[in-house]
């Protein structure tokens, strides 16, 4: 599809969204920290960088973790400045 081919293409990061018992856990080694609260930590991690999931990290007990394209308003922004 062309939106997905556009998203690989121009998008720069992913976004993790880690669910935990507690926002105790230092996750900056993965990526930037953009919001943490209520056990949710959600990271911006480059595409190129494949971080160790903070699944495995062993630092807080993980109940769920989502890994998302950035939205397509940013893929658009971003194709834009391009041009």
């Amino acid at each position: 599809m062309a939106i997905e081919r556009l998203v690989q293409r121009f998008s720069t990061h992913k976004t993790i969204v880690v669910q935990l018992e507690d926002c105790l856990a230092d996750l900056h080694s993965y990526g930037e920290v953009v919001t943490c609260e209520d056990g949710y930590v959600t990271l911006r991690v480059p595409k190129w960088k494949q971080p160790e999931s903070p699944a495995t990290a062993g630092q807080s007990t993980v109940i769920d973790l989502t890994v998302e394209d950035p939205p397509i308003e940013e893929v658009i922004e971003q194709v834009l400045r391009t041009l």
